[in-house]
């Protein structure tokens, strides 16, 4: 982002001006991809027996042991994406200004070893999940940025952002232990969920945990604003040209300093006293037009 061309190097370090003026193609303008991990791609991924497809590792030809001795005891993955909708920039007022429109969203997850031999060996047996974990957390955020020379050495700048929260969940599972008994599946855990997706849980009228309502799901879930929140970048650099070596310059950047409140945040939690038992789905149709 220290290059000159790039337009957009202000979202890094708010002190850093453009060359001129700009105005990004709505959507197409910047769009931001990060994804980070312990496992990638291809430990899920594999080829087909016919050498030309490619399967998921829930596929027969699959050996499952090939599949897990590749798989952690914890896999972590982690994504960002940024989707700048609307972006300009123009210089006024003294110095350089950019206005952002922009979505975001957070995601990470730790993913047991466990879970995944449940997925690829179903069967009798008895499984342990610990330490399941889902964070995400999505966002839009209008932003409006300033920057300006105080001296001919010294530049400072800063971005204001309002965030609107759309979808946030954060889901934590320390503890679930799952066997098989005859035809049934006894699942005992340990966890709780706080969840913003415009929605509500739904209770159940039979069942209890501890003398508290027992959740059976999560209904209308509608898009909207979940949340509100706001933000701030800061940054400031100094060209020591004159100090100590020609094109030298320092610079110091504080990014997303503010807040997020989610509104409605739907909370449950289940314990391993009272286990579940699944028997299966019932009343399951297909139908078919054709």
């Amino acid at each position: 982002y220290f290059l000159q061309g790039n337009p957009y190097r202000y979202r890094l370090h708010a002190a850093l001006m453009n060359d001129q003026n700009y105005i990004a193609l709505p959507v197409l303008g910047n769009i931001g991809i990060n994804a980070a991990g312990n496992v990638g791609l291809a430990n899920f991924v594999y080829d087909a027996p016919n050498g030309r497809d490619l399967v998921t590792f829930m596929h027969p030809s699959v050996d499952a042991d090939d599949f897990l001795g590749d798989i952690d005891s914890d896999n972590q993955i982690r994504a960002n994406i940024d989707l700048v909708v609307l972006s300009g920039g123009f210089f006024a007022f003294g110095g350089y200004n950019t206005i952002d429109v922009g979505v975001h969203s957070r995601t990470s997850m730790n993913l047991p070893y466990d879970m995944f031999r449940f997925m690829k060996t179903m069967g009798a047996g008895e499984y342990s999940f610990s330490d399941l974990n889902i964070n995400t957390r999505n966002y839009l955020d209008f932003a409006l940025g300033h920057s300006r020379k105080i001296t001919e050495e010294l530049t400072v700048g800063a971005r204001l952002k309002f965030l609107f929260g759309v979808a946030y969940a954060d889901v934590m599972f320390d503890r679930m232990d799952i066997s098989m008994n005859g035809q049934q599946w006894r699942i005992n855990a340990m966890g709780s969920a706080n969840i913003a997706l415009g929605g509500h849980y739904t209770y159940s009228d039979e069942k209890s945990i501890n003398g508290k309502t027992a959740v059976d799901g999560y209904d209308d879930v509608t898009p909207g604003l979940n949340g509100f929140g706001m933000g701030i970048d800061l940054g400031a650099t100094y060209d020591l040209s004159d100090v100590l070596t020609e094109g030298l310059t320092v610079s110091a950047a504080l990014n997303d300093l503010g807040f997020m409140n989610w509104k409605k945040v739907a909370k449950a939690g289940i314990s391993p006293e009272n286990p579940y038992m699944f028997n299966g789905f019932d009343n399951i149709s297909i139908h078919d037009d054709v």
